[in-house]
């Protein structure tokens, strides 16, 4: 791996991304076509984009992240996919969004909510910019969201209107028990 860069992001509104983080990706060579004896074809090379280009490959929702500040391994406490409640609206307290995104060039990435309705409400912006191409993490704290009723919700982490990656997770009212 390449050398370790991290970044401070300064998002908007109550919730941010606190951190990414990236490690430089050293893809190789280029793949070039082998001559064959006697072949006097020219050797044609593939030319990598200059546009940059950014792609999820991770998403979970925990409890909260710790990163150890020696070896920069992050640990995630609590993960889940399914909440339950007694009542609505529900405001949850708090929780972590951990992702994991490929890429190279400046983009706005956004955190957002998408509900039942299928409607994306953004929570969190910012800008991130890998100068190589690198593996970034990002690590959002999302406090006091609410969650009006019960269903199929999903944190979504976005590059302009593009969804990079999802962690869907249900939300269900907890029976409550009739004693006899």
């Amino acid at each position: 791996m390449g050398e370790r860069i991290c970044e401070e992001l300064h998002g908007t509104g109550r919730n941010s991304i606190q951190s990414v983080s990236s490690d430089s990706v050293d893809s190789g060579p280029l793949a070039e076509p082998q001559d064959q004896p006697g072949n006097m074809a020219k050797k044609k090379t593939k030319k990598k984009s200059r546009r940059g280009f950014l792609e999820g490959t991770l998403c979970l929702l925990c409890d909260s992240v710790a990163v150890d500040p020696n070896t920069k391994k992050p640990t995630l406490y609590g993960l889940f996919d399914h909440v339950w409640s007694d009542s609505f609206p529900l405001t949850y307290k708090r929780f972590s969004v951990y992702a994991k995104l490929r890429g190279k060039g400046n983009h706005a990435v956004s955190v957002g909510l998408q509900g039942p309705g299928r409607k994306i409400t953004t929570l969190n912006e910012s800008q991130l910019n890998l100068r190589s191409e690198s593996i970034a993490v990002l690590q959002a704290d999302i406090i006091g969201l609410e969650l009006p009723s019960p269903g199929q919700y999903a944190v979504v982490v976005r590059a302009g209107r593009r969804t990079l990656c999802k962690a869907p997770f249900t939300v269900t009212r907890r029976k409550k028990e009739v004693k006899g």
